[in-house]
C-alpha cells in the first residue's frame, strides 16, 4: 500500500512485554538477570571535592546553591558522527536493550541530561546506581519532552547506568543523546556535606509555628536545575484552574534552557517538629524516602530581573503522592505589618521562618542582592533563609506571595537582613507577556490587586490511543482518547504533532466516551501525541502517547555526468546538453506509487561547493576566494554604547545588551525574509532581533540555535562567554556610502557597522583581546563579519554563524575551531536575492526533465533516472554549475533528502566554447498550468491559485494565491511569484506574507522562502516544493475544477481593488457534476493585520454568496480529516456583479470570531488583475 504506515509493537513476555503495560520497575538489567560490566562506558575526570566546597563557601545568598560539577558530554544512540558508547544486545520477546555505564570518580550523587530524547511507545528509560537497586524510571512516551530536553533526578553514588529497553521493531525510531553529567560533590540525597548543614535555628514546618500555614506549606517546594538548586512554589491565577504555574527566582531562572532543566523535589520536609536550635535541627533528613519527584522541565513564562522573580510552568502533572496548593496573591505596593517564608535551606527539609515587624519598600540598589526592586525583611524573629532559599516566597498576614527571596545577610546567629523582589513591579515588569506576570497570573484581565489560593482537585486520568495494529488506509490514524474522573462535561486539547500548539479543541459530555480524531501526516516521522483535558471545575489532566508514522525514504545518488550533444571534450560548457544518471533507493519502510522525483537548480544546504542554507543564503570568506575581502571600518568618531546588564547579579560588561539600535539607515534590513528596524547587540559577540534579549546567552553549542527568547534572529559574529574589557565598547555607525564597498549590488550603498572592541574570554583577561565588526548593508542585505584583532583561542571556543528567527534554518563559517578567526578575516553571508556574480548559479534548464516519473518503489527497491540539463548559451565561463535531486512525492506522502547531484562550474574554469548546436528539438513549456485552483485531494484544507501573465520576450510569470493554515490551525495565505524557465518544465518562485499594517491599508511584506513548481509536461501533475522559515516540504497537485463549458462568461481569476492593493477575491468558475458553480475565496486580514481567508460557493456566477470559515492545517503540518465538519463557521456574506470580463462591484459582510475578523466592503469597484480566463 502506497503512502504511510503506523507500527506499533506488541509481544508477550513472561517477564516484560513490548506494549508498554508492563514494563519492569527493577533495572532491566536486573530483570533480565544480566551482568552489569564494571569498566568501560564514559568516564569522567575525578572530582575535586574540596575545591569546590572552598568555592561555595565564598558564596552570597543571592546566587542559587550549587550542588554539582557539569560536564558536557557528546554520547548518541543512532546519531553518526558523534561518539558511540554503550553497548546493545537482545533480551528476548522481541525487545533489544542499550546500557552506558557513567563513571564520576569522587562523585556523591549523578544526573544526567538528554537532548533529544523520544521514546517510542513501548520503550522504557532508566538510570540506576552501580548496583541496580536505586532506579530513575521508568520513564516511557508519556515523559517524551515537548522540548526535546529531558533531566532525570540523581542517583546515589559516582557509578550510574543508564539503560533504555525497546521493542526492536521500534530501535531505529528510538532517539536519545547524552549531552550533560552533573557530579556532585554535595550531598544531596542525604544533606551531609562538610558546608551543607542548614542552621539549626530553622523551624521545622512541622512544628506547631506552621500550624496557621498548612495549605501553603503544600505550594513550596525545592527543585534542581542544571547543577544548583533553589526554592519555589505553586502560584494561583484568576481562572482558579490550577495551572502549573511555578514561581522563584531569576538568579535561579532566567532562560528556557534553565527552565528546561528543572526536577522538581516535594514534600522534602521532617514529619516531627524538632525543636529549633537543637542539636538535632541542625541534622539533615535523607531525600531519599522523604520526597515525590517530578520530572519533565518547564516552560518559561515569564521573567524580569529588576524584581529578580520568574515565572514558569511545569510541564508534567503534579505526581501522585503530592497534595498540591497554589498560594494567592498579592501585587499591591503597601508594606505589610509582619511576614512569612518558607524555604528550603541548603537544599534541604523545609522550613519556615516569621518577621514580626513592617516590611521596607525598597528601590535602592544592595550590593550582592539579584534585582533592584524589593520589600526588605530587617531581621527574622523567627528561623533564617539561606543559600537555596533563593526563589522562596514572602508571604503576607493574609498568606498571600508578596514577592521571592533575592538574598541577604541572614543567618543563624545575625540580625541580617533579606530582599524579596517585589510581585507588583514584577507585575507590569518589562511590558511584554515575557517579562511580565500579570498576563499568566490574571489571564481574565481581571485587574485584581489580590487572589486567594486554592487547593488541588480531583484530575480526570486521560488515556490516548490509537488504530495501531491497522494503520487505516493510506496513512489515516484514528487517534482516540479515554477520560475517566474528574467532573463532566469536559474540554479536551488535542496536540497532534507535539509542538505544543493545540490543533483541535472539543468538548466531550461524559466520562468513559471514546473521544477520536482522525489524522493523516504527510511524512514518515516520530512524534508525541499529547491531550490536555480540563473538566467542568477546570482541573486539567494530560495523556500522551508516542507515535511513529512510517513511510518511503527516498535517497539520491548521482553518477558522473553524461554528455548528450557538445564538443565531446568532457567540459560542460554553454550550449551543450548532458544527462546526470541518478539512483533513488527508498530506505524507507513503506513503499510509495504514482510518485514523482523533482530537481531543481542550486546546491543542496550544505552541499556544493559554496556553503548554503535552505532558505538560499550562500557564505564565503577571505580564507578561500576574493569575493569576500577584509576591510576594517574606522569606528573611532562612534561612542560607546549603554549596555544594560543581563541580570541584577552579573555586571553589563560581562554579560549585557545594548538599548535597541536602528538599522538600515531609515529602510529595514532583511534577515530571513524579517524585516528588522532595530537590533540588540550582546557582550557575547552577537545581534540579536527580540526585543527581549537581554544579551545573557553565553553557553553557544555546536549545532544547535542560541537564542532563548521567540521570534529572535541572531548574527552571530563571535558568540562565546566574552567580557568587555575597561578600554574597550560596544559602537555602531550608519554610513551613507559603506567605507567597505558592498560584495554585491551596488558598492557604494549604506551600511550599518557594530563594533565590538576589546574584549577577553571570561576568566582570561591577560592574554589578547578581540576585536571584530559586523557589517550590515542597506541594499543587497550583504552580512560581513571583519576580525581585526583575534581573541586568545583565534575563535575556538566560539559560534559564528547567521540563525533565523523561528530556529530552523542557519548558515555557519565555523563553531568552536581553533584558528577560524584570525585577524584580518572576513566572512560574508550573502541573501539570496542578492549574489555576487561568482556565486549565483549558472542557467541551466531540465529540457523538461525537472519533475521524473518512478516505478512502484517498495521498500528497498531503488530506480534510476536519466536528469537532462541543457547548459543555457549565455552562462558565464566559470559560473557554479549545480542541481540538486529535492525530493519525491506521491499522493499521500513526500520524502525529502535534498541531496547536490552535478557540482562544478562552467567550463571548468578553463576557456568556454560556445555550442549553438545543442538546441532543444521538443517543447518542454507545453503543460504549463491553467489559470485555477489546484489542490491535493488528500490535503484537503489547503489549495493554491495559480495564474499565468504575459511579461516582456514572450516570457510568462506566474502569480499564485497560496490558501493554507498556520500552525495553530487558523486560515493563513501567501503569495507566491516566478518566471518560467525558457526551455523547461520549471519555476522557481518565491513565497511572501503580507501584513495590513494600518486600518486603511497600505500593506507590508517579507519574504519568507520560496520552492520550485514542475509540471509533467501533459498539464496532469505538478510538484510543488518549498520553504517556508525554514520548514521544507512538498506536494502533488492537480486541478481542482474543469473551468471549461461554464457559460457564456468565465470571471476565473484574480480581483482586487486598485485604492486598497494588498487584498483581493479568488473566483473560480467551474463545471461540478455537471451544474456551473462559482467559488470565491477572499484574502483579506484579521483586526490584528494578519492574513486570512474564507471560502464561499454559490451555483451563480452573480449576487450573494455565504462565505465560511475552517481551521486548516498548516503546509508542514498533519492534517485533520474532519475539518470541514468539525471547524466551519459561517464567516457572513458577500455579494458581487460585473460589467465586463475585467470589471465588477464587490461587497462584503465578513466576521469570523475565531480569528477576529472583519470586513466589510459596500459596492467596491473591482477589477481583475490576471488575464482574463480563456478555456482550453
Amino acid at each position: 500500500m502506497a503512502g504511510l504506515g503506523l507500527i506499533f509493537a506488541v509481544a508477550t513476555a513472561p517477564v516484560i512485554a513490548a506494549d508498554g503495560d508492563s514494563l519492569p520497575t527493577l533495572a532491566p538489567s536486573v530483570a533480565f538477570a544480566l551482568a552489569r560490566p564494571d569498566v568501560g562506558g564514559l568516564q569522567l575526570p575525578a572530582l575535586d571535592a574540596d575545591k569546590a566546597l572552598r568555592e561555595d563557601a565564598q558564596a552570597i545568598k543571592g546566587q542559587p546553591l550549587r550542588y554539582a560539577i557539569q560536564h558536557q558530554v557528546a554520547v548518541a544512540i543512532h546519531e553518526q558522527g558523534k561518539a558511540r558508547l554503550g553497548s546493545w544486545q537482545d533480551v528476548g520477546n522481541g525487545l533489544r536493550l542499550w546500557r552506558l555505564r557513567i563513571a564520576a570518580p569522587g562523585a556523591l550523587s549523578i544526573d544526567v541530561a538528554l537532548r533529544p530524547l523520544f521514546l517510542p511507545h513501548g520503550a522504557a528509560l532508566y538510570l540506576t546506581d552501580a548496583s541496580g537497586s536505586f532506579v530513575r524510571g521508568p520513564y516511557t512516551d508519556a515523559d517524551n519532552p515537548q522540548s526535546g530536553e529531558f533531566w532525570t533526578p540523581f542517583v546515589p553514588g559516582d557509578v550510574a547506568y543508564l539503560e533504555v529497553l525497546v521493542p526492536a521493531a521500534l530501535e531505529q525510531q528510538l532517539q536519545l543523546r547524552l549531552f550533560q553529567v552533573n557530579q556532585a560533590y554535595r550531598d544531596i540525597a542525604t544533606g551531609v556535606s562538610p558546608f551543607a548543614k542548614s542552621g539549626s535555628c530553622n523551624i521545622d514546618v512541622a512544628c506547631p509555628e506552621g500550624d496557621n500555614y498548612r495549605d501553603q506549606i503544600r505550594a513550596v517546594a525545592r527543585y534542581s536545575f542544571s547543577g544548583g538548586l533553589c526554592t519555589g512554589q505553586l502560584i494561583n491565577n484568576s481562572a482558579n484552574n490550577n495551572q502549573r504555574l511555578f514561581i522563584t527566582a531569576n538568579h535561579c531562572l532566567s532562560s528556557q534552557s534553565d527552565a528546561n532543566s528543572v526536577v522538581v523535589y516535594w514534600n522534602y520536609q521532617n514529619p516531627t517538629c524538632r525543636t529549633p536550635g537543637s542539636a538535632a535541627s541542625g541534622v539533615p533528613i535523607p531525600l531519599i524516602g522523604n520526597s515525590i519527584t517530578q520530572t519533565g522541565g518547564a516552560l518559561l513564562r515569564a521573567h524580569y530581573a529588576a524584581a529578580d522573580t520568574t515565572l514558569i510552568e511545569l510541564n508534567s502533572a503534579i505526581p501522585t503522592g503530592v497534595t498540591p496548593f497554589w498560594d494567592g496573591w498579592d501585587r499591591s505596593e503597601t508594606a505589610k505589618a509582619s511576614a512569612v517564608v518558607i524555604h528550603q535551606p541548603q537544599g534541604e527539609e523545609k522550613r519556615i521562618s516569621f518577621e514580626n515587624n513592617p516590611l521596607v519598600l525598597d528601590d535602592a540598589p544592595v550590593t550582592n542582592v539579584p534585582g533592584t526592586q524589593h520589600w526588605q525583611v530587617s531581621d527574622w524573629d523567627l528561623g533564617t533563609t539561606e543559600l537555596g532559599s533563593s526563589g522562596s516566597g514572602l508571604l503576607g498576614p493574609e498568606k498571600r506571595l508578596i514577592g521571592v527571596l533575592s538574598g541577604g545577610g541572614a543567618a543563624c546567629g545575625n540580625n541580617g537582613p533579606d530582599w524579596f523582589g517585589r510581585l507588583g513591579v514584577a507585575w507590569e515588569g518589562g511590558g511584554t507577556p515575557s517579562s511580565r506576570v500579570r498576563d499568566w497570573l490574571d489571564p481574565l484581565n481581571s485587574g485584581a490587586t489580590v487572589l486567594d489560593g486554592s487547593g488541588g482537585c480531583a484530575a480526570p486520568t486521560v488515556t490516548v490511543n490509537g488504530n495501531f495494529g491497522t494503520p487505516g488506509i493510506a496513512g489515516e490514524i484514528q487517534l482516540s482518547a479515554n477520560i475517566t474522573g474528574g467532573v463532566a462535561p469536559y474540554t479536551l486539547r488535542w496536540d497532534v504533532d507535539g509542538d505544543g500548539i493545540t490543533d483541535r479543541t472539543s468538548t466531550q459530555a461524559t466520562a468513559g466516551a471514546a473521544a477520536t480524531l482522525p489524522v493523516r501526516y504527510p511524512q514518515a516521522s516520530a512524534v508525541t501525541v499529547r491531550l490536555n483535558v480540563s473538566d467542568a471545575s477546570q482541573c486539567p489532566g494530560t495523556g500522551a502517547l508516542a507515535v511513529n508514522i512510517l513511510g518511503p525514504d527516498v535517497h539520491a545518488v548521482a553518477a558522473a555526468p553524461v554528455q548528450v550533444c557538445g564538443d565531446n571534450d568532457a567540459v560542460m560548457e554553454p550550449g551543450e546538453r548532458w544527462q546526470v544518471p541518478v539512483t533513488l533507493t527508498n530506505t524507507g519502510r513503506q513503499g510509495l506509487q504514482a510518485a514523482w522525483a523533482q530537481f531543481a537548480v542550486g546546491a543542496a544546504a550544505g552541499g556544493g561547493a559554496v556553503p548554503s542554507d535552505q532558505f538560499g543564503y550562500k557564505l564565503a570568506s577571505n580564507q578561500t576566494g576574493s569575493v569576500c575581502p577584509f576591510q576594517g571600518i574606522d569606528m573611532s568618531s562612534a561612542f560607546n554604547q549603554q549596555i544594560i546588564p543581563a541580570s541584577g547579579d552579573v555586571p553589563g560588561f560581562d554579560d549585557g545588551v545594548t538599548l535597541a539600535l536602528a538599522v538600515g539607515g531609515g529602510a529595514p534590513f532583511r534577515l530571513y525574509g524579517q524585516n528588522v528596524s532595530q537590533i540588540y547587540m550582546s557582550t557575547n559577540g552577537y545581534l540579536a532581533t527580540s526585543a527581549e534579549e537581554d544579551g545573557g546567552d553565553v553557553g553557544n553549542v555546536c549545532g544547535e540555535f542560541g537564542s532563548f527568547f521567540a521570534n529572535n534572529a541572531r548574527i552571530n559574529a563571535l558568540f562565546d562567554d566574552l567580557v568587555v574589557q575597561s578600554d574597550g565598547g560596544l559602537k555602531t555607525k550608519h554610513f551613507a556610502s559603506c567605507p567597505r564597498p558592498s560584495d554585491a549590488g551596488a558598492a557604494d550603498q549604506g551600511c550599518t557597522v557594530f563594533d565590538w572592541r576589546n574584549l577577553s574570554r571570561f576568566g582570561d583577561t591577560v592574554n589578547a583581546n578581540a576585536s571584530f565588526q559586523t557589517i550590515l548593508y542597506d541594499q543587497s542585505y550583504e552580512i560581513v563579519h571583519q576580525y581585526l584583532a583575534a581573541d586568545p583561542l583565534v575563535g575556538g571556543s566560539a559560534t559564528i554563524n547567521i540563525e533565523n528567527a523561528a530556529k530552523t534554518d542557519s548558515l555557519s563559517f565555523g563553531c568552536n575551531v581553533n584558528g577560524q578567526a584570525p585577524a584580518g578575516r572576513a566572512v560574508c553571508f550573502f541573501e539570496p536575492t542578492a549574489l555576487p556574480l561568482s556565486l549565483t548559479d549558472a542557467p541551466i534548464s531540465f529540457a523538461g526533465g525537472a519533475q521524473q516519473p518512478l516505478p512502484t518503489l517498495a521498500n528497498g527497491a531503488t530506480a534510476q533516472v536519466n536528469v537532462p540539463i541543457k547548459i543555457a548559451t549565455t552562462a558565464a565561463c566559470g559560473a557554479p554549475l549545480n542541481a540538486k535531486y529535492v525530493g519525491t512525492v506521491e499522493d499521500f506522502s513526500y520524502s525529502m533528502h535534498t541531496t547536490s547531484i552535478l557540482s562544478g562550474s562552467v567550463g571548468a574554469g578553463a576557456n568556454c566554447q560556445v555550442n549553438n548546436q545543442c538546441a532543444i528539438s521538443s517543447n518542454p513549456s507545453t503543460g504549463k498550468p491553467s489559470d485555477g485552483l489546484y489542490w491535493n485531494p488528500q490535503r484537503g484544507g489547503n489549495g493554491i491559485g495559480l495564474y499565468n501573465v504575459p511579461i516582456t520576450n514572450n516570457d510568462l510569470a506566474l502569480a499564485g494565491l497560496w490558501f493554507t493554515g498556520r500552525v495553530d490551525r487558523l486560515p493563513f495565505w501567501y503569495l507566491l511569484n516566478g518566471t518560467w524557465a525558457k526551455d523547461d518544465s520549471r519555476i522557481d518562485f518565491i513565497l511572501a506574507r503580507f501584513s495590513q499594517t494600518a486600518n486603511q491599508f497600505p500593506t507590508a511584506s517579507a519574504l519568507v522562502g520560496g520552492g520550485v513548481l514542475s509540471h509533467d509536461g501533459a498539464g496532469n501533475d505538478y510538484v510543488m516544493s518549498w520553504n517556508i522559515d525554514g520548514h521544507a516540504g512538498m506536494d502533488k497537485l492537480t486541478r481542482t475544477f474543469d473551468n471549461a463549458n461554464v457559460g457564456p462568461q468565465n470571471y476565473t481569476g484574480l480581483w482586487y481593488q486598485p485604492s486598497e492593493s494588498g487584498w483581493g477575491i479568488l473566483i473560480d468558475d467551474h463545471q461540478l457534476g455537471g451544474n456551473t458553480e462559482s467559488w470565491m475565496m477572499n484574502f483579506i486580514y484579521d483586526l490584528s493585520g494578519q492574513p486570512t481567508w474564507t471560502l464561499g460557493l454559490s451555483n451563480a456566477l452573480t449576487g450573494d454568496m455565504t462565505q465560511n470559515a475552517f481551521q486548516v492545517h498548516c503546509p508542514w503540518c498533519p492534517g485533520l480529516l474532519d475539518f470541514t465538519t468539525e471547524t466551519r463557521v459561517d464567516a457572513g456574506s458577500q455579494t458581487r456583479s460585473f460589467s465586463g470580463p475585467s470589471n465588477g462591484v464587490f461587497g462584503s459582510s465578513i466576521n469570523v470570531p475565531p480569528t477576529a475578523t472583519l470586513w466589510n466592503r459596500a459596492s467596491l469597484p473591482i477589477q481583475l488583475i490576471t488575464v482574463p480566463f480563456i478555456a482550453p
